[in-house]
């Protein structure tokens, strides 16, 4: 029951995060590049990242959510052609 509920969280981050970038696009008119390719490598590597993470350091939420905003920053930065700091400053509260 624990592993089930361990990875129904992974998918929630990851879909959070893929909404993120999805409501940049499209809500506020960011130039970035989403295609599928792109938000599939993101999402992969966060769900691994954060899951190896989740697991290593069991009990620090604070570090994790810390790790979170600094990967979504990291991705809003690499997904964006134009405006990246807009596209960060938007992104920020979000997180």
């Amino acid at each position: 029951m624990d592993i089930l509920l361990f990875c129904i969280e992974i998918m929630v981050n990851v879909f959070a995060m893929t909404d993120l970038w999805l409501i940049l696009y499209l809500l506020f008119g960011c130039d970035m590049k989403v295609n599928l390719r792109n938000i599939v490598v993101a999402d992969v590597v966060f769900a691994v990242s954060f899951a190896l993470i989740s697991i290593v350091l069991e009990g620090h939420n604070s570090i994790i959510m810390a790790y979170m905003c600094l990967y979504n920053v990291a991705v809003t930065l690499w997904l964006c052609n134009r405006g990246r700091v807009r596209a960060v400053l938007l992104t920020i509260p979000a997180v």
